[in-house]
């Protein structure tokens, strides 16, 4: 089942969230680098679909760039009024005499659009994954199903076009243990309370940093291996795909953690990155706000310094389940595979590890289409 937004009330996040910087000023350069394309190449100004729109700043970016029409998908019944005031005001304040937009309350399974009508749609369903918020399915549904986004021959106009989802392994004290400054007191046996109850030996049991009130950005981490890609997906041509294995190997260290990070290609050349690395260069602020809205999910190894998974795909979750023996490429031989295996190495080769994975697996039609049964089911009843 896809991930079904709440449909009432405010999200505490949504004002830290709104006080990223990097993400704001991001996301304008691709919109910005979308509508001058769009407009360059069809010699007109595009219609757009903004998906999940919150508080409507991507839609008022898009305004603001030169399009024609905004129509902006929002499910929350709290949300969608102030939506609306919102771009009211921008509206007057810019004193247009034509109204540029529409808010609709509704999710975007059940809006009921026309083919062909949009040229660009745009959301940011990200979150502490890249599907976190399902956007893979609810994009399938309306570019690839349902065809509401038009396509100008081989081209289409998606914000975001791709996100890629990797894994690393870090040593960081600060998450592995209670740092008091006084090492004369045990605290590892509350730390050990607090955490280990999550943790079980079949799969990985994920946290988020923000909800053990740890900014692991904020901390004196240091890398252990190489990133290595757990899923990819493709939201202009429909490809979601992992590797249905992964090895890690690293030099045994007491302080080790595994982190899930992410990137969003928002358009051909703007990149959004959500790992520890940048996070860590931005102003405080807007790091707070990053952590606060998304933070980054890790877990501690319950093994020393080999770790074999076998990885299974859900529609808003991504399964790490241990394994004592599977059959993996080297890296060398995955990069001179196909292009799909060689997607799946490492991102860099900085480290001397083994860590490796085998090649992808991409999720059918026929699977999203059961997902989004499922999900259209569940919302019904609700």
């Amino acid at each position: 089942m896809a991930f079904i937004p709440i449909t009432e009330d405010i999200p505490t996040y949504f004002i830290p969230m709104l006080n990223d910087v990097d993400r704001n000023l991001t996301y304008e350069a691709a919109i910005k680098e979308t509508i001058s394309s769009f407009i360059s190449a069809e010699k007109r100004a595009p219609r757009i679909l903004d998906v999940g729109a919150g508080s409507g700043l991507l839609t008022i970016i898009a305004l603001e760039n030169g399009a024609e029409h905004v129509t902006a998908l929002e499910a929350n019944a709290t949300l969608a009024p102030l939506l609306t005031k919102i771009l009211e005001e921008y509206e007057t304040k810019k004193n247009e005499k034509k109204r540029k937009w529409k808010v609709e309350n509704v999710m975007s399974i059940d809006y009921e659009g026309t083919k062909g009508t949009f040229d660009i749609i745009m959301c940011e369903l990200l979150g502490s994954m890249i599907h976190s918020e399902s956007m893979a399915v609810y994009l399938y549904d309306l570019i690839h199903k349902r065809k509401l986004l038009r396509s100008f021959g081989s081209k289409r106009y998606v914000i975001p076009n791709s996100a890629t989802m990797t894994i690393r392994a870090y040593s960081c004290p600060e998450a592995c243990k209670i740092v008091t400054g006084l090492d004369y007191a045990p605290m590892h046996v509350l730390y050990e309370a607090v955490y280990d109850q999550h943790q079980n030996k079949k799969k990985l049991e994920w946290t988020q940093d923000e909800s053990m009130k740890l900014c692991i950005a904020l901390t004196q981490y240091k890398h252990l291996t190489d990133s290595l890609v757990v899923l990819q997906e493709n939201y202009v041509d429909n490809v979601i795909q992992h590797p249905t294995s992964i090895n890690i190997s690293f030099e045994p260290d007491r302080n080790a953690i595994f982190v899930l990070e992410w990137f969003a290609q928002l358009s051909p050349n703007v990149r959004l990155r959500h790992d520890l690395d940048h996070v860590k260069t931005l102003p405080t602020s807007t790091m707070i706000g990053r952590w606060i809205a998304w933070g980054h999910l890790f877990c501690r190894p319950i093994t020393n310094s080999t770790h074999s998974f076998n990885l299974e795909y859900e529609a808003s979750d991504l399964h790490f389940r241990f394994t004592s023996s599977s059959s993996f490429l080297s890296s060398s031989s995955s990069s001179s595979s196909s292009s799909s295996s060689s997607s799946s190495s490492s991102i860099s080769s900085s480290f001397s590890s083994s860590s490796s994975c085998s090649p992808m697996k991409q999720i059918s039609n026929a699977q999203l289409d059961k997902i989004l049964t499922r999900t259209r089911k569940l919302h019904s009843n609700h």
